[in-house]
């Protein structure tokens, strides 16, 4: 009889965080891209030859975080950081640079990431007009914040390190 009373109080207490996560968890009704590390290189490539051109002659290097995708309406929203590295006197410089959100409009051909186009908010007064035009409401608190989040430093870190593995190489 101790056994079962002993189970009837810790089966309870055992289930119930198991319960908890699982009820609690946000349900998004959108068929999100699996992505693939050769569907993120596409993106990455995309990124540093279509958002910017480098104004001094460098090279573009480039980070992401997807934020969300839709597989039904064709999109992939992420956050980019793209920034042109050149030489001068022979140090390494910074040059033309962009943080900000993108919507990418995608398409699956043959197994693999199409890009077809980008969409970039506007700067100034336009850009949370445009955050609210271009971007799902579950994500636009996110954008919004975006800049002042740790992702940020951890995106510039990752271009700098591919500057870096560039250099040496």
């Amino acid at each position: 009889m101790p056994v079962k009373k002993h189970l009837s109080t810790v089966l309870p207490l055992m289930l119930f965080p198991l319960l908890l996560a699982t009820g609690c968890q946000h349900v998004v009704s959108m068929d999100n891209y699996a992505l693939t590390k050769a569907d993120q290189n596409i993106i990455e490539t995309y990124l540093a030859e279509e958002i910017i051109k480098p104004a001094y002659g460098g090279k573009i290097f480039s980070a992401h975080r997807v934020l969300l995708s839709d597989r039904q309406e064709g999109k992939i929203y992420l956050w980019a950081f793209i920034q042109e590295y050149y030489r001068e006197i022979g140090e390494l410089q910074k040059g033309t640079g962009v943080s900000v959100p993108v919507v990418l409009n995608v398409a699956e051909e043959n197994n693999s990431l199409k890009i077809r186009g980008h969409l970039l908010p506007g700067n100034g007064n336009q850009f949370p007009e445009d955050i609210d035009r271009l971007f799902p409401k579950q994500i636009r608190k996110q954008i919004l914040d975006y800049p002042l989040t740790e992702g940020i430093h951890e995106l510039v870190a990752e271009v700098e390190a591919k500057v870096q593995a560039a250099v040496i190489n």
